[in-house]
């Protein structure tokens, strides 16, 4: 190779690598900058995907229409010309215009944000890939460009690995952000410089349809055979792994928490499975991944079943299934060593994570079997992006509209856990064809695998409900009584939201976290008690502290979603029945309150992180200031900060202390019936406040004192709360 060629290498490399690290480092530093903004809900991350993998498509499309009908030297005219377009976009920190007042279809709003605030320099990196390989292929005809899409691949791994681990902690969100923009200038500068090279080493007359040609030896689909039917697997192949990926992604955020490491995880091993199966075929290995994947199934379905499935497994067919399925080694459905780990959170977490590669693995590596050769690389690449941008639709629009819960992750494990079997058997098939009696154990096995994942899912998806609601903020699920007491709950996948006792003398009874040795309820009961008082509550919920309203009481609700005001309205009673006055507000809290005149309330209860999703712009210092503009000088600011993963009361704390302002932590223990463990933390202008006998008797020395940052809006960091 002479030393223009090797400098074009290395500059068409360097380009790759720094557009494919950018163009992954914006999906989470995006995605967090608007995650306040709508609420802190897991579908924040499954809709910007569905936008960052439609814009993918949208610059695979555009670098296909290039090679495919435009000659090269008037390909780097145009592609400079869209750099400049791009580049006067900048800097991508979003407008505050675009933050939503609350009547606004939340997934419609999202993806024009994303449009107009990094749209344009967006599908510029995502263009870069393919048609910087495509132009390596013209400069340099016999080598193999395939490993510069690996390339891209460890470029995006990088740049997704960074976020959570050196720029999240370090800088603030405005600095990331004119970071960003920053290295897109030095993206462009490079892409640029491609451009130029090419153009003075490409003949006027050359067209990229007459300079592509095969690399010898190189796999897949030669020029003179026809594609086929190979062309659906490109597509399907990779819609599956995009639907997985998402779905397990919001699973493993519903049931955890809404952090960026949590988004970035699966990310960055789905992008590993490209890195592996692109860079070398020898490097997937169908026989151990596919093994690997249905272990990692069978993990996350015994997960997903344990908490129901006792009760199943006492019927007659449950039993026989039980003796049936305990010929697998290793498996112990009813177990108490498997439910030990079935509640650790990094057992959950290391399940997802790995049921996520497997699969990607799986069907990536099968991807590759069935790539082309370099003469349809453009269109190999369009297709493959149009599977993923499908697998996003389907995930972010589609499921929504026709299930009423999350089935399509129970559905898609099923399938995926089918598929992994077929592949296996394909597997060790070629590797045993003459050898058949080798098949039977391993077909016993994977039967009776097949049976137990299809068990679990099954198993998971059945469930009575009086009434379930699916939106952007979630599935909620009302379930009738089945014990005594009678009770109702509602209910968001595992997290308990509200109990209300059926028996006519206990219904106005406070439950679960609002109990009265609860921090709100010692609130509620003791300050001010004798005068009329205005009350704010952010997070509805079944609406339980409004029983602790008297006449003359007013309890203002905020709540963003508006399922919740309509299931607490019907199906429970605390609002209808309370003796205060009782008003809801729609919309998030704290851009509610920004917009109103001073409320002079007596109480504020922020409650809104008991959930899967955790707000992080309720726990800001430019939070605090909002909510205390609406409190009187002798009020109380409660935070309710239970939690089954994340420390929050260092954040409140350091709040605490920025303002300083006085504060206790009231923990109360699990007690009597329908009442549950809770921690609050009553925050004053005044101490006397705080000094009353009631409260000075539950408050407690025994929480978490660790030091953690100030969280700002502009800083903010779950993974140093993380239990």
């Amino acid at each position: 190779m002479t030393n223009g060629n090797r400098n074009f290498a290395i500059v068409s490399a360097l380009t790759i690598f720094v557009s494919a690290f950018l163009l992954f480092q914006i999906q989470p530093l995006i995605s967090k900058y608007i995650l306040p903004w709508f609420g802190g809900t897991p579908a924040v991350w499954t809709t910007a995907m569905l936008f960052f993998q439609s814009a993918l498509l949208v610059g695979y499309a555009y670098a296909h229409f290039l090679s495919a009908n435009i000659s090269p030297r008037r390909q780097t005219v145009i592609h400079c010309c869209v750099l400049l377009v791009a580049a006067l976009t900048l800097p991508i920190i979003p407008d505050s215009g675009w933050k939503p007042t609350g009547n606004e279809a939340p997934v419609a709003r999202i993806l024009l944000l994303l449009l107009a605030s990094v749209g344009v320099p967006y599908m510029v990196l995502a263009s870069t890939g393919p048609l910087i390989q495509n132009w390596y292929g013209l400069r340099l005809p016999g080598q193999s460009p395939w490993r510069l899409y690996a390339l891209s691949n460890v470029g995006s791994l990088l740049g997704l690995l960074t976020f959570p681990f050196l720029f999240e902690p370090a800088f603030t969100s405005n600095q990331q952000a004119m970071g960003w923009s920053g290295g897109f200038i030095l993206f462009a500068l490079l892409c640029a410089a491609t451009a130029l090279v090419l153009r003075k080493h490409v003949p006027a007359t050359a067209s990229s349809a007459e300079s592509a040609v095969n690399v010898p030896g190189e796999a897949g689909v030669n020029a003179a055979d026809p594609v086929g039917t190979k062309w659906l697997f490109w597509l399907l192949l990779p819609a599956v792994a995009s639907l997985m990926l998402l779905a397990l992604t919001h699973h493993l955020c519903q049931d955890v928490a809404v952090v960026p490491f949590l988004w970035v995880a699966p990310l960055a091993l789905y992008l590993l499975s490209f890195i592996i199966c692109f860079d070398n075929e020898k490097w997937y290995r169908p026989t151990f991944f596919t093994i690997f994947t249905m272990a990692a199934i069978l993990a996350v379905s015994g997960i997903m079943a344990h908490t129901k499935i006792d009760e199943r497994l006492e019927e007659p067919w449950g039993v026989w299934f039980l003796e049936t399925i305990s010929l697998l080694p290793f498996i112990d459905l009813k177990g108490a060593q498997f439910e030990t780990l079935a509640e650790n959170i990094y057992f959950q977490i290391t399940s997802v994570l790995a049921a996520v590669f497997g699969i990607c693995m799986v069907c990536h590596g099968e991807l590759v079997r069935l790539k082309p050769g370099v003469n349809r690389l453009t269109a190999f690449y369009l297709t493959v992006a149009t599977g993923g941008a499908l697998g996003g639709v389907i995930a972010a629009v589609i499921c929504p509209i026709v299930f009423e819960s999350y089935h399509e992750l129970h559905i898609g494990l099923l399938l995926s856990f089918i598929f992994t079997v077929s592949v296996f058997f394909d597997a060790i098939t070629r590797k045993a064809e003459k050898i058949r009696w080798l098949h039977i154990p391993p077909l016993a096995l994977t039967v009776a695998a097949t049976g137990l994942v299809a068990f679990a899912q099954w198993n998971s998806m059945q469930d009575e409900y009086l009434v379930s609601m699916r939106n952007f903020y979630g599935v909620l699920h009302v379930r009738e009584p089945t014990d005594e007491p009678a009770r109702r709950r509602l209910v968001n996948g595992r997290i308990l939201h509200g109990v209300q006792l059926m028996d006519e003398e206990d219904e106005m009874m406070p439950t679960t976290y609002y109990s009265r040795s609860s921090g709100i309820g010692l609130a509620m009961e003791h300050h001010l008690a004798v005068q009329p008082r205005r009350v704010a509550v952010v997070g509805l919920g079944v609406g339980t502290l409004a029983a602790y309203g008297k006449a003359g009481d007013v309890i203002r609700f905020y709540e963003i979603n508006p399922d919740v005001i309509k299931i607490a309205t019907e199906y429970f009673s605390y609002l209808g029945k309370s003796d205060a006055t009782v008003e809801t507000v729609l919309g998030d809290a704290r851009l509610s309150m920004e917009n109103e005149e001073d409320q002079n309330y007596d109480i504020m209860a922020i409650d809104a992180f008991s959930s899967d999703s955790i707000p992080v712009h309720l726990m800001t210092t430019e939070a605090v200031d909002v909510f205390l503009r609406h409190l009187k000088p002798d009020g109380i600011l409660a935070f309710h900060v239970s939690n089954r993963y994340l420390q929050l009361t260092p954040v409140v704390k350091k709040l605490a202390d920025e303002h300083k302002l006085p504060f206790i932590v009231i923990s109360a223990e699990d007690s009597g019936v329908a009442v549950s463990a809770s921690t609050w933390v009553l925050v004053s202008r005044n101490q006397d406040i705080l000094d009353h006998p009631e409260f000075a008797e539950a408050a407690t020395d025994n929480f978490d004192k660790f030091d953690v940052r100030l969280w700002t809006d502009q800083f903010s960091n779950l993974m140093e709360v993380l239990d």
